[in-house]
C-alpha cells in the first residue's frame, strides 16, 4: 500500500473510532435513607395504612421509575442502620461477614467494594452524601474518584445535606465529567431520617421536633400509641412529607440527559422507620428487625431489562452482584447472587444494630435478629427472653409448626453460631457524641 493511500485511510479510521459510541452505560445508585417500602406509593400503601394521608400519589417519580423496571416487592435490609446497611450494599457481605455492628465502626480493610470493581471495569466513580454517617473515616468511600461530603446542616454533632443540595452537587458532578465518559454515581438522600421537617409547607403533617417525639414516645409506652393516634398520624404525615420531598429531588436528578449508552438506575432504601407499630419503641429503627424497620424499596432499571414485579423476598446483599451483571461483569462479588430470574431467594439474615444488653462475644449477640425467605420470617429478641416469633412478610401470623418456619429458625441459629468476635472501635469525641445522639453507641 502506498504511503499516500495510507494517509488517506488513517483519517477515515480515526473518524470511525471517534464516532463509535461508548458501550458502557452510566450507572446511578440512589440511596433513600430511612425509607420504608410502604412509604413509596408504588408499594400500594403508606405508614398510615393507606396510599398516603389523602389518597394521593406522593412519589410520582419513583413510581414511574418502578413501572419502567423491576420492582422487588419484598426487599429487606440486613441491618437497620445507615453504615452497616450501606457497607452490605457496597460489598455484597452481611453484617457478620463485615463485623460492622452499627454506625461508627469503619469498614475493615480487604473487602472489595462495588466502586473499586466498577472503577477497574472502566467507570468514573463519584459520590454525593446526605449524611456524615457515611463520611470518609467509615471506609465505604474506597474506589470513588470523588466523594462529596459537603454538609450544611448540623444536628447534635451529626452533619447533613438537604436533598436539594445532594441533587445540585450530583448534577454538577455529571456536568463536569469528560464528554462521553461513563460514570457510576452514588447519591445518598438522608432527609427522611428524623426529625421530620421537610422544606416548604407540609402537605400531610406538621413538622416534628425531638421534643414532640419524646412526648409521644412516653405516651405510647404508658398507654399505647392509640391514646395519641391523632398526633401519631400527624407525625406519619410529616415523615411522608420528607419522602415526597426526596422523590421530587430524585426526579430532578433522573431528568438529566442520558449518556450515549443509556443508563442503569438502582434505587434502594437502607432501612425503614417505626411509626407507632411497637408501643415500647414507637419511633426509630436500630433496635428492630420487624418489617417496618427492614422492608425497603428496591428498583432496578436498565437497558433491555423487562419491567415487572418480583414477589420473592430478596436482601440488599444481592444488590451489587445484580448491578454488576447488568453492567456486564458477571464475576462473583462478595457473597451475594445475581437476582435475575430468581424464583426462590436465599435466606436473608437480619440483625438489630443499637446497643443492647451486655452479652459475651459479638456486640449484637443479644439484640433482636431474624431470618427471611420466600414469604415467611422468624424473629427472635434474646434480650426480651421471648420465644421465636413466626410471621409472613406482610405481618400476618405464620403457624410455628410450619416446616418452612422451622427451616428458617435453623438457618437463623446457624447464622448466629458463626458471629464474629466483639469489636471495639476508637472514635473522636464529636463522632461519639453524634452517634450517641442517635442511640448508636453505648454510654
Amino acid at each position: 500500500m502506498s504511503s499516500t493511500r495510507a494517509l488517506c485511510i488513517l483519517p477515515a479510521l480515526l473518524a470511525c473510532a471517534c464516532a463509535h459510541p461508548p458501550t458502557k452505560p452510566d450507572i446511578f445508585l440512589i440511596s433513600l435513607d430511612t425509607t420504608r417500602a410502604d412509604a413509596i406509593s408504588a408499594w400500594g400503601m403508606a405508614p398510615a395504612g393507606r396510599r398516603d394521608l389523602h389518597g394521593q400519589v406522593i412519589t410520582p417519580n419513583l413510581d414511574a421509575l418502578a413501572s419502567s423496571g423491576v420492582r422487588y416487592a419484598w426487599a429487606f435490609a440486613h441491618a437497620p442502620s445507615t453504615l452497616a446497611s450501606h457497607a452490605t450494599v457496597f460489598t455484597g457481605l452481611d453484617p457478620h461477614q463485615l463485623a460492622i455492628p452499627r454506625n461508627g465502626f469503619p469498614l475493615l480493610p480487604g473487602r472489595e467494594t462495588l466502586a473499586e470493581r466498577l472503577k477497574a471495569d472502566g467507570w468514573a466513580t463519584t459520590a454525593v452524601l446526605g449524611s456524615s454517617s457515611l463520611a470518609r473515616p467509615m471506609g465505604v468511600d474506597r474506589g470513588f474518584d470523588a466523594w462529596d461530603e459537603t454538609f450544611s446542616v448540623t444536628r447534635r454533632h451529626r452533619h447533613e445535606a438537604t436533598a436539594t443540595e445532594v441533587t445540585d452537587r450530583a448534577i454538577a458532578a455529571l456536568n463536569a465529567r469528560p464528554a462521553g465518559e461513563p460514570v457510576f454515581l452514588f447519591a445518598h438522600y438522608y432527609d427522611a431520617h428524623g426529625p421530620y421537617h421537610a422544606p416548604g409547607p407540609g402537605h400531610f403533617g406538621a413538622p416534628t421536633d425531638p421534643a414532640t417525639i419524646t412526648r409521644l414516645t412516653a405516651a405510647c409506652r404508658a398507654d399505647g400509641c392509640e391514646s395519641v393516634e391523632p398526633e401519631m398520624e400527624q407525625v406519619r404525615g410529616a415523615y411522608l412529607d420528607e419522602v415526597a420531598y426526596v422523590d421530587s429531588e430524585v426526579g430532578r436528578l433522573l431528568a438529566q440527559p442520558r449518556g450515549p449508552a443509556g443508563r442503569i438506575v438502582v434505587v434502594f432504601g437502607d432501612h425503614g422507620e417505626l411509626l407507632g407499630e411497637e408501643a415500647k419503641r414507637p419511633f426509630g429503627h436500630g433496635a428492630d428487625v420487624d418489617p417496618a424497620a427492614t422492608h425497603v424499596p428496591l428498583i432496578f432499571v436498565a437497558p433491555g431489562l423487562a419491567p415487572g414485579i418480583v414477589q420473592t423476598a430478596v436482601g440488599l446483599q444481592d444488590l451489587a452482584p445484580t448491578l454488576l451483571a447488568l453492567a456486564g461483569d458477571t464475576r462473583p462479588f462478595g457473597a451475594g447472587i445475581d437476582l435475575a430470574g430468581i424464583v426462590e431467594g436465599p435466606q436473608i439474615p437480619m440483625e438489630a444494630t443499637q446497643p443492647g444488653a451486655n452479652a459475651p462475644g459479638w456486640n449484637n449477640r443479644a439484640n433482636e435478629h431474624g431470618m427471611v425467605q420466600g414469604d415467611e420470617m422468624v424473629i427472635e429478641a434474646p434480650w426480651l427472653d421471648e420465644p421465636a416469633r413466626y410471621q409472613h412478610v406482610d405481618g400476618s401470623a405464620a403457624p410455628p409448626d410450619d416446616p418452612r418456619a422451622q427451616t428458617l429458625h435453623q438457618g437463623l441459629l446457624a447464622w448466629l453460631a458463626d458471629t464474629p468476635p466483639f469489636r471495639a472501635v476508637q472514635m473522636d469525641a464529636a463522632t461519639r457524641e453524634g452517634l450517641k445522639a442517635l442511640g448508636y453507641v453505648d454510654e
